[in-house]
């Protein structure tokens, strides 16, 4: 009879596909809804005032960073399933048309009712560009000055992993072993990026870019939003996700209390954790968010609105920023009124 240990990480990679029991998609579904409804419960607040408890300071945070772990436990499975032209096409399709459709009609009806972008748009007409392909967090005067959705900087991110996760598909081997080392140096470059950003060791980098939008690199919270959170700090993110993957057989002998309880001690004392440790992103919001993503995946709860906000939570994610000014902003409701009418559109 063949020994099991937790991790056979001499595995091949046809053994670990035999290993591999994929939650189910009612599982996965539920945890895009809950990312969603996080990012929207934090920007009720950013642009409403209205705060939800704990959510309300987190929920960005929170729900982007689960919406990565969702992205890497599933891109890693299409890059490894498909061929990599067709994989491109598949992710092209995916992202681009709704988003395309959904940034030019907010950015023309901003123009139509004449929003001061107008002039800026004129001024930055070449950075335009970088809006179009999604590559917008890659400068200063797109993300901040021509990003309409405001929600641009993650997708350029998620772009990022597309290119990304083939390569690890392959340096990977199908090995355990291999994927352990890929997380390690995943979460090595993000540490040292995030710390290289907040000692302005890469302000060579950037200096220029934001001097040509015109604003101060230190000014707010600019070195945080762009800095620190580029790219480079949040890969890691992705590859834990695809982890959670590849080690789904071994990970499922976890306890669930074991899962709960670590979801509990870390994730609603998210800011705690970061002044603790001094930087963000980090891994402890990734060990959360995996104990969260696999006790909900080992529970395999699902129902038809969490169904329906995993269905529409892309296109809720573009456009739900823009309707939330327009709300707030423009018909400036009372508070309840605003709830309701936010909810409603």
């Amino acid at each position: 009879m063949k020994k099991i240990t937790l991790f056979n990480l001499e595995s091949s990679g046809e053994e670990s596909y035999q290993q591999i029991t994929p939650s189910s998609a009612s599982a996965v579904d539920t945890l895009r809804a809950l990312a969603i409804i996080f990012v929207v419960l934090h920007h009720l607040l950013a642009y409403g005032g209205i705060n939800f408890p704990v959510l309300g300071e987190i929920g960005g945070v929170l729900g982007v960073q689960l919406f990565f772990l969702v992205s890497g436990f599933l891109i890693i499975q299409s890059a490894e399933k498909y061929s990599l032209p067709v994989f491109a096409i598949h992710r092209f399709f995916r992202i681009f048309p709704p988003y395309l459709a959904i940034y030019f009609t907010v950015l023309i009806a901003r123009l139509v009712f004449g929003d001061p972008i107008g002039p800026v748009i004129r001024q930055h007409t070449p950075w335009l560009l970088l809006n179009a392909l999604n590559l917008q967090f890659l400068h200063p005067v797109s993300v901040l000055l021509l990003d309409v959705l405001h929600v641009g900087w993650s997708l350029t991110v998620e772009l990022g992993w597309y290119l990304l996760a083939p390569l690890v598909v392959y340096w990977s081997g199908g090995r355990l072993r291999n994927w352990l080392a890929i997380l390690a140096l995943g979460w090595i470059v993000s540490v040292v990026w995030v710390l290289a950003g907040q000692n302005h060791l890469l302000d060579f980098l950037y200096l220029g870019m934001f001097a040509t939008a015109g604003v101060s690199l230190d000014a707010g919270i600019f070195r945080e939003a762009i800095v620190t959170n580029a790219p480079p700090a949040q890969m890691a993110y992705f590859i834990t996700g695809a982890c959670l993957y590849r080690f789904s057989r071994p990970l499922s002998r976890l306890p669930l209390s074991i899962l709960w309880l670590i979801a509990a001690l870390i994730l609603p004392f998210l800011v705690q954790w970061h002044d603790l440790l001094g930087f963000r992103p980090n891994p402890i919001s990734a060990i959360g968010l995996s104990a969260l993503f696999l006790w909900v995946t080992r529970v395999n709860y699902g129902d038809a609105l969490t169904s329906w906000l995993a269905r529409t939570s892309f296109s809720i994610y573009l456009v739900h920023v823009p309707l939330l000014r327009f709300v707030f902003e423009y018909l400036k409701p009372n508070i309840f009124f605003g709830l309701i009418l936010a909810l409603t559109l």
